[in-house]
């Protein structure tokens, strides 16, 4: 499994400028390093249900994440810093499922899919895997 690191700490760094409202979603989604690690595809297309992409804003005032997606961001930025390699993944033909579902439903039904389909525990972990999550105390 590749991991490139340049790759990640420029997608680190743009969840942060983007998640404190210093830039747009259309800077963030122009800005968003090609690369073969699958964890930059999947947590810039995560990033993606925290804006709306049929105008270009900053995630300020109404649009800035609540704590639940400040834990999200927070996630995505520490496993971007990570050298774990990116675990999750879904058969090629379900993204043939998702595009209609998605367009039918402005993104929510693939999610729920993904929801039911990883279970609990993936809610709870990603994008980290339950595999790389140490076992909290008791």
């Amino acid at each position: 499994r590749v991991v490139d690191p340049a790759a990640r700490a420029s997608l680190a760094r743009l969840l942060v400028e983007l998640s404190r409202g210093n830039i747009t979603n259309d800077e963030f989604e122009d800005s968003v390093p090609d690369s073969v690690d699958p964890a930059i595809s999947a947590i810039a297309g995560a990033v993606w249900h925290f804006y709306d992409d049929l105008h270009e804003h900053t995630l300020s005032g109404s649009w800035s994440p609540r704590a639940p997606g400040r834990e999200a961001f927070s996630k995505m930025r520490a496993f971007l810093l990570s050298a774990h390699p990116y675990r999750w993944s879904h058969p090629p033909w379900l993204d043939l499922l998702y595009f209609p579902l998605g367009l039918f439903s402005l993104g929510l039904l693939p999610r729920v899919v993904e929801r039911i389909r990883l279970g609990p525990t993936a809610v709870r972990t990603w994008p980290f895997h339950p595999s790389q999550v140490a076992p909290r105390a008791v």
